[in-house]
């Protein structure tokens, strides 16, 4: 039965109930993994970061939507931006949202996009749930972005996953997915970073990025997968405009640095992997 009243509070990161950014619309209640972030604005009913549970049981947003009407609450400074962008900001499921756009412009019967990401996910996350999420879907193309939260979580928790252990399971993933999947096009976007609010003050650290973004291009290159090259493309695009008009903290893209991502994707869709699928058929 809808309810007359839904009560929600709204996260640092713009996330109602647990649902965190991407969550798909049509979500019923469902087991979330916790970002880092809201870990983070967590911690503070804890005694320590440790004791923040790392998953949570939340509605989902399409039982939320059902309500007759929806109140959201924030209080604290640190809300003004995930308000701000709630009531004037464009609705956004990051780059995959705006990759399908493009694709259903013309024929909507074509493609199926499908978007499986987590935030907050390293390595080790993606590989123990694809066969779930990619190889029971049976894709005629994967597009894998993952990196820079197996920094960021040695940085907060000292739960992160060390280089050559990122070289192993992303090695891994891939060829256990051309084993089961062996005509699916794997594209291996280059994780990124720019100096942003959380990342300024361990820059240096955060700047471990570039070497598992070589150890991603290496795997292309010796698996002859697809290569998506990104954090050039962001940093000349903060060059004209900023940092925080693509990666607002630095890490996570704006509406504007999730188009410049699609707009890569998609010319790399169309000027390779389509015309390799083409050949197939």
């Amino acid at each position: 039965m809808p309810r007359d009243i839904q009560l929600l509070g709204l996260g640092s990161n713009g996330h109602i109930a647990f649902n965190e950014p991407n969550t798909p619309f049509g979500s019923e209640t469902h087991v979330v993994n916790l970002t880092e972030n809201t870990i983070k604005d967590n911690a503070r009913l804890f005694a320590n970061v440790s004791e923040v549970p790392r998953k949570a049981f939340t509605m989902g947003i399409k039982q939320i939507m059902q309500a007759k009407q929806i109140l959201i609450l924030a209080s604290r400074k640190n809300k003004a931006e995930a308000i701000y962008k709630t009531v004037c900001g464009a609705v956004t499921s990051g780059y995959p949202m705006l990759v399908a756009s493009a694709l259903y412009r013309k024929n909507p019967l074509e493609y199926q996009v499908i978007n499986r990401g987590i935030g907050g996910d390293r390595s080790v996350d993606l590989y123990a749930r694809i066969k779930r999420d990619v190889w029971n879907l049976n894709p005629d193309v994967l597009s894998i972005l993952v990196g820079i939260n197996d920094i960021w979580h040695e940085l907060n928790e000292k739960d992160g996953v060390e280089i050559d252990r990122f070289e192993k399971i992303y090695a891994m993933m891939i060829e256990e997915t051309l084993i089961r999947l062996p005509n699916v096009k794997i594209i291996l976007c280059e994780p990124f970073v720019l100096k942003g609010k959380y990342t300024q003050q361990q820059f240096e650290r955060f700047q471990q990025v570039y070497r598992y973004a070589k150890i991603v291009k290496g795997l292309a290159e010796g698996f002859k997968l697809y290569f998506l090259p990104l954090q050039k493309k962001l940093q000349e695009a903060e060059k004209k405009y900023g940092a925080e008009k693509y990666l607002y903290d630095g890490v996570h893209p704006s509406v504007a640095g999730a188009t410049l991502i699609a707009d890569a994707w998609m010319d790399l869709f169309r000027d390779r992997i389509q015309k390799d699928i083409e050949k197939v058929r």
